[in-house]
């Protein structure tokens, strides 16, 4: 009995340091020292620490608003978190509040498709490849979703968030099409890399060709190609779709509706992502810290203005992020502190 009135009360020890922690009013140095202390407190703190991280990525999932009650969640989970220190009047209900998070998001997992749309999705850090219906293969990146119904006459993928890269089967008799809003892109043989961003979206095609329309607009006898360092618009009651051919990148803002046309030579935008290796040669600091975000729910954070722009040469594994900031900071003169909630970079003055 007395040992588990120990571990319970190491465990609620845990719960109201992670929120003073997350409310900025944490003893850090304490933190560390009860951690070495007790591996009840340890285990039950970096669970916690970790629960909360998660509640803040799934706060900002739409579909997961209308299952919890957009108006409830929002008031009482969004409101709050913009000042931080107000985390600490959540310590009584955060664990059922998480809780309730995560057997709604596990049913919300178990629901099966209706129809013949499936879902194909990948959290943070996560990479995972797919065979879809047609024995096309579909490879996603961190933190993606994707929907895709397959029928008799067509071949058709939405795109919610996220990158992925799509090896297509050719099939002339069903057109396989991507779904990204007012705009589609259609195939009908290629391999093709396809990454959502905040303006748009970048599309990379490594074999054969896409065409870039307007919902509707599938006149494929007036395709205009395409040429490197091409920019324009994509007109919509022009009705003539754009053909993007192997080797190319397009840059497309889904606000302008403008587009800008360029060689990939490095092959960032055709999906080298996909073997769990990222290159970087001669990318600034600020660049990199941006894509390694992708890969972590611990956010990177560079404090330092002096250091924006140093220039990184270097191979990164997806998986192993910290692993990669450890190398960085012996590379360049840089300083990197690991916290409970984040990672700060900032340059170091004594190198």
């Amino acid at each position: 009995m007395n040992s588990r009135k120990g571990t319970d009360l190491a465990v609620s020890q845990a719960a109201a340091d992670v929120v003073k922690l997350y409310a900025e009013e944490a003893d850090e140095e304490y933190i560390r020292r009860r951690c070495k202390e007790s591996s009840d407190y340890e285990s039950a703190f970096n669970g916690f620490n970790q629960i909360i991280d998660k509640v803040q990525v799934l706060s900002d999932d739409a579909e997961l608003l209308e299952i919890l009650d957009e108006d409830a969640l929002e008031r009482n989970w969004k409101s709050k978190m913009a000042n931080r220190k107000s985390l600490m009047s959540l310590a009584a209900s955060v664990v059922f509040f998480v809780g309730l998070i995560f057997v709604a998001l596990n049913e919300y997992e178990r629901t099966p498709s209706h129809g013949k749309v499936d879902r194909y999705i990948t959290r943070i850090g996560e990479l995972k490849e797919f065979v879809l219906p047609d024995g096309s293969v579909m490879f996603l990146n961190s933190a993606t979703k994707v929907f895709a119904e397959f029928d008799d006459m067509g071949r058709k993928v939405v795109f919610d968030r996220g990158e992925a890269f799509f090896d297509v089967r050719p099939d002339e008799n069903r057109p396989f099409t991507i779904d990204l809003g007012r705009e589609t892109i259609t195939v009908l043989g290629t391999s093709f890399n396809l990454r959502m961003t905040s303006d748009g979206f970048v599309v990379g095609v490594k074999e054969g060709s896409i065409a870039l329309h307007e919902k509707g607009g599938e006149n494929f006898d007036k395709l205009k190609r395409l040429s490197p360092s091409e920019t324009g618009t994509l007109i919509h009651d022009a009705r003539v779709p754009l053909r993007v051919e192997s080797g190319l990148l397009v840059k497309f803002n889904s606000r302008s509706h403008d587009f800008l046309v360029t060689r990939d030579n490095d092959g960032f935008g055709m999906g080298e992502w996909k073997s769990g290796i990222l290159v970087f040669s001669d990318v600034s600091l600020s660049e990199v810290v941006k894509e390694l975000n992708r890969y972590t729910v611990k956010k990177i954070l560079i404090e330092d203005s002096s250091i924006m722009e140093m220039k990184v040469f270097a191979t990164v594994r997806t998986d192993n992020v910290g692993m990669a900031l450890v190398g960085f900071e012996k590379m360049l003169p840089i300083k990197v502190s690991t916290y409970f909630d984040r990672i700060v970079v900032v340059g170091d003055s004594n190198r």
